[in-house]
């Protein structure tokens, strides 16, 4: 059970890692877990892929575009704080507290989604 557990470990520091060095933190760097930074690191990185996405669909109007890009990116949002709290059970690592941290962040998340999506920027 240890081995498997260590494995796992040894994989979610892979990812953390990697996540890390896209967003551009330092290694070691002092990073800010609250629900509210994380959930507009997560919205800063998802809306800024928008001009990307928008060069591949020109022909929508651009109100269109910011609802149809929330729309997609809003899943993938969902997809992945589904998977994180699967892992987190497996591990038991989802108390109560870090499930209302979760809600607290897809929250903001979505509050700013929906503003990209009805104001732009």
């Amino acid at each position: 059970m240890n081995m498997v557990l260590e494995r796992t470990f040894e994989k979610l520091r892979a990812v953390v890692s990697e996540a890390r060095r896209e967003l551009g933190i330092p290694e070691g760097a002092v990073l800010d877990t609250s629900p509210e930074a994380t959930a507009n690191r997560i919205a800063d990185f998802a809306l800024g892929a928008f001009d990307r996405w928008y060069e591949d669909h020109a022909e929508l109007g651009e109100d269109d575009a910011r609802q149809q890009f929330t729309a997609f990116i809003g899943g993938a949002i969902s997809q992945g704080i589904e998977e994180a709290r699967g892992i987190l059970t497996a591990l038991n690592a989802l108390t109560p507290e870090v499930n209302a941290d979760i809600d607290t962040t897809y929250g903001i998340i979505q509050e700013r989604l929906n503003d990209f999506a009805m104001n732009g920027r």
